[in-house]
């Protein structure tokens, strides 16, 4: 007979009655030891070692006591796991997915004293999906009564609970003014009134030493008393607790508590951050101001706004995105874009070169190329351009010399560009149907070169006699021999093509992944054709 360990866990949302000589963690784990008892002729055996966690959500898996049994169980101690009943576990469909798939790994199990599952069964999975599914419908309830209970409090202007505000004490879960902390809410409203400035304020408050609100919480940790940052500080301001307001959602309602703010003190403050805001938006907005800013569409007709994201190393990326795309909420129309603002830019800036017979490095700005370019708008493999009509005496027909499609209309003229987004040199770029790019980066392929060097080396390898097969020498570089075969046609490209791959200057579509995934033919001629050197 086998020996199955057996470790029981325990689990109380609150902290409530844990202090107590007997409580609901000493309740579930009598029971469970209770359950393993009757099972001693399976070989059942109770782990000594206790997992309770008391005051931890079943939301989630953050819980030590948890974690170190999962940890113990992925370790081979433990066989089962034992709970008075499976919400103990977790209430999160999600993470219970989660918990299973460790027990399968370790060939675990776990088992409900008071709901009789088998986890090695598909049935018993079955029911235990659709409990978990009851028990998180349960708690999204729990959330939703508590949220509109919350509501209702706002409405009739009661504090809903939190970390106390600067200037009030929390007495009988209601708010009282703290007259010496009043003093100091209305220094930082004159002050702002003052300077129009909140880093004048954290200076001055900082020069003082005078902290934030300092408090002791229900489990006896100090808080707060920190010194004033600039958020804080914005936070006070903004907030209409000062006039005997509660705010929630957008809504403002009249508070039970007094007020500490006067009406007018509240309003200057109130017009000077709105004047401030602005001032800065408007700097922002000169910034940030793109090429094509109110002039560039969406094949749907949307609007396409400027965007920007920030990555490591504080680089910044612009894009333009489909209006609905900006928006908080997830649209469900597929066919909305979002494209790097470069991208387009270069390719419109290059017809706007050509336009005014402009030199090649010339710059133009939102309002020159405005006074060209009429709309622009996106589709999936062509850029239609709208120049206007003053611009029609230009050869138009010289632009490009790809494969432009020139029409002349009543009042503008229209120019459908073939393009197509497309990688290259880890950017996407639009490149029209001969595979160039209006505008050459000049930028190596660093992947491509290290590539090319790698297949002269092993074809000397292989040729010098060092090794006499493919597969030897895939075996001591320690790669497949498939990837080997991929790359060593590289050594055998043209040197010129060679050459313009080391300057940078290689037609766009030719990458590490346009070689490998098409048979190099051995004639140069047909090379240089095949790559995009010759039409």
């Amino acid at each position: 007979m086998n020996t199955k360990r057996c470790a029981i866990y325990t689990r109380k949302s609150t902290e409530e009655g844990l202090d107590q000589e007997y409580n609901s963690l000493h309740a579930q784990r009598d029971a469970c030891e209770s359950y393993i008892k009757s099972q001693a002729h399976e070989g059942w055996r109770l782990v000594k070692k206790h997992y309770d966690d008391g005051g931890f959500s079943g939301g989630n898996l953050e819980r030590p006591a948890f974690k170190e049994l999962l940890d113990d169980v992925e370790r081979g101690y433990v066989d089962v796991i034992v709970v008075y009943k499976i919400d103990r576990l977790t209430r999160s469909l999600m993470d219970f997915s989660k918990i299973i798939e460790v027990l399968d790994e370790a060939e675990a199990s776990f088992v409900s004293v008071t709901q009789h599952f088998n986890t090695t069964s598909s049935m018993g999975r079955l029911t235990l999906n659709v409990l978990l599914s009851f028990a998180q419908f349960e708690r999204e309830i729990t959330g939703e009564r508590i949220r509109d209970k919350l509501a209702a409090m706002k409405r009739k202007g009661m504090w809903g609970g939190g970390t106390p505000p600067l200037g009030y004490d929390v007495v009988d879960k209601k708010l009282v003014v703290n007259e010496e902390e009043a003093k100091l809410i209305n220094h930082i409203f004159e002050r702002y009134v003052e300077l129009g400035n909140v880093a004048d304020i954290v200076l001055g408050l900082r020069a003082k030493d005078i902290r934030t609100k300092s408090w002791v919480s229900k489990k006896g940790n100090q808080c707060g008393g920190a010194n004033f940052q600039r958020g804080p500080i914005y936070h006070i301001l903004k907030n209409h607790l000062y006039i005997g307001q509660i705010q929630y959602k957008g809504e403002v309602y009249e508070g039970e508590h007094k007020a500490i703010v006067s009406q007018e003190l509240w309003e200057k403050v109130q017009a000077g951050l709105a004047d401030n805001r602005k001032v800065h938006t408007n700097k922002r907005r000169d910034k940030d101001s793109t090429l094509l800013e109110g002039i560039i569409f969406d094949s749907k007709g949307n609007r396409m706004t400027p965007t920007f994201s920030q990555k490591k190393k504080k680089l910044r990326y612009s894009y333009y995105a489909s209006q609905p795309l900006v928006g908080y909420r997830k649209p469900d129309d597929k066919n909305l874009m979002r494209i790097p603002a470069p991208a387009v830019e270069e390719i419109i800036t290059d017809r706007a070169r050509k336009l005014t017979d402009a030199p090649a490095s010339a710059i133009f700005t939102n309002d020159e190329i405005r006074r060209i370019v009429k709309r622009v708008t996106i589709y999936k493999d062509f850029i239609e351009l709208e120049v206007y009509h003053g611009l029609a005496n230009v050869d138009f027909q010289r632009l490009a010399g790809n494969d432009d499609e020139i029409t002349h209309r009543p009042d503008d003229t229209l120019i459908r560009i073939r393009a197509t987004l497309r990688l290259r040199d880890q950017q996407l770029v639009f490149i029209d149907s001969n595979g160039y790019s209006p505008v050459k980066t000049n930028t190596p392929d660093a992947k491509l070169i290290k590539n090319i060097a790698k297949a002269h080396r092993w074809t000397n390898l292989i040729e010098s006699g060092q090794f006499s097969s493919i597969r030897q020498l895939a075996k001591a570089e320690k790669c497949s021999e498939g990837y080997m075969r991929r790359i060593l046609p590289l050594a055998y490209l043209a040197p010129d093509i060679i050459e313009s791959i080391l300057d940078g200057n290689q037609p766009p579509r030719l990458n590490l992944q346009y070689c490998t995934t098409r048979e190099l033919p051995y004639s140069w001629d047909e090379q240089r054709k095949l790559l995009g050197y010759t039409a």
